[in-house]
This record gives C-alpha cells, structure tokens and sequence, in this order.
C-alpha cells in the first residue's frame, strides 16, 4: 500500500487572489496577444529542449519508419505555413501564426506550472516529440510519480485557447466509438520515453483531455507574482475531472470495453483534486475570466449524452 502524505498552500488572505476577483480594464485580444508574443522564442526554445527527440529511438524504428516520420512532420510544418496568415473568429486580428505562438507560450507555462510549481502533485508532464504533437494530437502525457512507483497514468493533454474545442472533443468521440482494443486503440503515443525510469516505449490505449484556457487567464498568469499558487492550477484539474467523468459515462453505455482506460486516471486526479480543493477553490474565488472557454467546453461535452 502506497501512503501519499502532502500539504497545499492555502490562499488565505492573499492580496493577488483578491485582486483576481475584479475585472481589469478590457483589452483586445490583440493587445493581449502582442503582449504575450515577445515570450515566445524563449517558451519555444524551452518546450523544444524538452520535447522528447525522435533520434533517441533508432533502437525502436527502423530507418525506413523514422523517415517516414520525418517526412509527415515537415509536411504538417508546410502546411501551416500555407495557413498561418488566416484569422480565427474567436481571436479577431490575430492571425495562426501568432495563434500558434500564444498557444506555445500557454504550453510551456503549463508544462512548467506541472514540473516546476507543483500544479499537479505526484505527477510530471512529459512534453511529446513533434510527430505525436502532430499526428496523435497530444502535446503532454501525465507521468505518475512516488518513491514507490512510476508510469504514465494513462493520460494526454491537448492544450487549447482558440475555438476548436468541439473539433477536439469529436475526435475523442469517435476514438471511444471505435474502440476494440486492437487496431483502434484511443490516444496514441509513438515516441515515448520516461523521465524517471528512462525507459522507451510506445504508448497505446491513452485517453485524451482537452486542456482550454481563455487568453485573458494566460495573460493574468504572465502577470501574476505568485504562479505556483495561480488560479489556472485548479481550472486545469477540474476541467481534466470532468471531462473524464463524461468521458467514462460515455464508454459506459456505447463501449465499456475502453472504461478502465479512463477510470485508471479519474481515480488519481480525484485524489488529488479533493486534497486540492480545487472545485471549492474555484466557487469561493470568484474567478470568471475563463467562463466562455467553460461554456464552450461544456457545450462541446454535450455530443457525448446524445
């Protein structure tokens, strides 16, 4: 039996959490934007040194399967080149480029948030090579990890901002309805490699979350003095909970064949989130700036009742 023992900072009376509540003075999202843009090559840089590189697996993949990685890879880099100059409707004036580069920077502050600030307690976000960031859709997989015992908890994280959220959620959709525990496997992983065991593997049978957080909550964690203790901790882990609670329901009724894949994370994050508090947390603050990126999820979870 593993005995997990751990202390959460509370908020207490602290001014920032206070200040969170009220509204600053709205800004564009263009203004936001240019504002985050300039942390950009140094968050890309960093989220490139820590992606897991694939010419550390030739032992795993011939030569012949790599290149051809390679290849979908440059393929995928050419055709966002040929679309980085369109806008997005929910982003008036900011274009995919620079979509892109906001979107980086919320990765990587996560990733950090995770591995750094302790976000996620007893987990390690390992972030993903550039095939399965664009093949598999996942940018981050959640390692489990105490002094007892190590392993992936069966979880890859899709970070958004943007409004693509329900074409996000179809996907997950149709991986749960397609299931058969063969040639159909939910989320994937091709380049795997722990952090702490530093074993290789390939990663099979992974549910999928949507990690969606509003421009104007990245833009109060830039400016927050305090991130270990930011609000963004506790909108990631509940919208994570929920997420794999539909999820479950879901595979329950139309493929229980895939529901362990589901309750095996559940489970932990529960955990964790109880020990968190993270949805009182959320009530008793107040904190509204990520409301239409929660209606928009929320929204978007409804395909899974029908």
């Amino acid at each position: 039996m593993i005995m997990i023992y751990f202390t959460i900072m509370a908020f207490g009376g602290d001014p920032e959490r206070n200040l969170m509540r009220k509204e600053r003075a709205t800004r564009s999202m263009e203004d936001i934007a240019s504002s985050i843009l300039p942390l950009h090559p140094e968050c890309a840089k960093r989220l490139k040194d820590a992606a897991i590189k694939r010419a550390d697996f030739t032992g795993m993949y011939d030569q012949k399967t790599m290149n051809e990685h390679a290849a979908y890879v440059r393929y995928c880099e050419g055709q966002f080149a040929l679309a980085k100059k369109q806008t997005d409707t929910h982003l008036d004036k900011v274009d995919q480029e620079d979509i892109k580069k906001v979107s980086e920077v919320l990765e990587y502050l996560i990733y950090s948030g995770i591995n750094n600030a302790n976000w996620i307690p007893f987990t390690k976000a390992i972030k993903t090579s550039d095939y399965d960031d664009y093949k598999h859709k996942i940018d981050l997989v959640l390692e489990f990890v105490s002094k007892a015992t190590t392993g992936h908890i069966g979880l890859g994280i899709d970070v958004t901002f943007s409004n693509d959220i329900d074409k996000k959620l179809t996907t997950i959709k149709d991986e749960i309805d397609n299931y058969d525990g063969r040639g159909n496997q939910l989320g994937e992983v091709t380049y795997f490699e722990s952090e702490e065991s530093g074993k290789q593997e390939k990663l099979t049978g992974i549910p999928r979350v949507v990690v969606a957080i509003d421009i104007d909550v990245l833009d109060d964690l830039i400016q927050s003095k305090d991130k270990k203790n930011h609000i963004i901790r506790h909108i990631i882990i509940t919208e994570i909970i929920e997420q794999l609670h539909v999820f479950a329901e879901y595979a329950q009724r139309v493929n229980p064949a895939c529901v362990p894949n589901f309750t095996k994370a559940l489970r932990l994050l529960t955990v964790i989130q109880e020990v968190l508090r993270s949805e009182q947390t959320l009530e008793e603050s107040e904190y509204f700036k990520n409301r239409k990126m929660n209606a928009r999820l929320s929204r978007g979870l409804e395909m899974f009742s029908r």
